[in-house]
């Protein structure tokens, strides 16, 4: 499927202006420097541009990435590469961008807009083993490379020494490749491919996805769904939260995290599945717990998001919020009060059959 999501990012250029909408970035990733990730990314400029992509460095900050953005809607660049990523990806500008088809901004140097411009730009990075931070993994169409050797760039023995060469001199048939797979899906209609959505990439996916898998290869989305998997720091931590909060809210009537730093001091031996996780979400110094008013408001960041079946939710008692973890069959529509009798009522039990249908409907 890494292989499947290179060729997704090799087809896509040809196909740009055939689908609405924004498209994801392509990562291509490896285990170790000196394993082809630059070359990758240039076989692709070859084979869609006739020249190597053009780069751009990681920039420090979100306001320097901004800057950089503006200046690619402005310039209408289709490709670009940003290089040798060797921090974590992820900035607020970036992922607007990756969900974006216009970008406005203010002009550089000016007190004034640019308005909005079009933005079809297909962005490429490559690193060793990249983190990743805050929502830009379900941005991420994801290329891995792995060597088993220790020095991959000494390698020999490959079927075209000077790939790129190579690849000049057959341009045209790889264009034309690249083509001719999207053109055959299209001309049998599209068949659906019963593919799991890919949430801001629907068009995306429905083009370029869709015809990789009707032509027998594997689902590009599967490197995706991995990747969020391994780069989901906050998911994993919640899971950890919530089986330690059941553990100190054991009659699960609910707590403060007040009341929850009050019963941690008070059992320093004990409890040690919500401590590891307070310390991995909210980065308390060794042997400290973070704050009432810090883990409330993670409490309110992650509350309704479901891990393993169960969620966090609150409600408010005597003017104090109180927490506590409630199963996923028992979220109700928003119109509707949760809570009953100190607990949550199923919405089977809230409404008669008749109500619910016509809710629903």
């Amino acid at each position: 499927h890494h292989k499947s999501a290179w060729l997704a990012s090799v087809i896509t250029p040809f196909v740009r202006f055939a689908y609405h909408g924004p498209t994801p970035l392509f990562l291509v990733e490896a285990n170790t420097p000196g394993t082809g990730k630059g070359l990758l990314c240039d076989a692709t400029g070859i084979i869609v541009c006739g020249r190597p992509m053009s780069r751009m460095s990681y920039p420090n900050g979100d306001d320097e990435m901004r800057k950089n953005i503006t200046s690619t809607a402005l310039a209408g660049d289709r490709l670009v590469l940003i290089d040798n990523i060797s921090t974590t990806l992820g900035l607020p500008s970036l992922d607007a961008a990756l969900t974006a088809s216009t970008w406005r901004d203010r002009m550089l140097g000016k007190n004034e807009t640019t308005g909005d411009i079009p933005l079809t730009t297909i962005w490429y990075a490559t690193g060793n083993n990249v983190a990743l931070t805050g929502d830009i993994a379900r941005r991420i169409c994801h290329i891995r490379l792995s060597s088993p050797l220790e020095n991959p760039e000494e390698r020999t023995g490959f079927t075209h020494p000077d790939l790129l060469a190579w690849i000049r001199d057959n341009r045209g048939r790889l264009a034309a490749a690249c083509l001719t797979v999207v053109r055959a899906y299209m001309a049998v209609g599209r068949p659906a491919q019963n593919q799991t959505p890919w949430g801001s990439y629907e068009a995306w996916s429905d083009l370029v996805r869709s015809a990789l898998v009707w032509a027998g290869q594997p689902d590009p989305a599967t490197a995706k769904r991995e990747l969020i998997t391994q780069s989901d720091r906050d998911g994993a931590a919640l899971r950890g939260l919530i089986e330690g909060w059941q553990e100190i809210d054991h009659d699960g009537t609910g707590l403060t995290a007040a009341k929850a730093i009050e019963r941690l001091d008070a059992n320093r031996d004990q409890f040690e599945t919500l401590r590891a996780a307070l310390q991995d979400l909210l980065s308390a110094p060794p042997g400290k717990l973070p704050t009432s008013k810090q883990i409330g408001t993670k409490l309110r960041y992650l509350r309704g998001r479901v891990i393993g079946g169960k969620f966090f939710d609150s409600r408010e008692i005597k003017k104090s919020m109180h927490w506590f973890v409630c199963k996923s069959e028992e979220v109700l529509p928003d119109s509707f009060d949760p809570v009953v009798d100190g607990g949550f009522t199923p919405f089977e039990e809230f409404v008669s059959q008749s109500a619910q249908e016509e809710i629903w409907r």
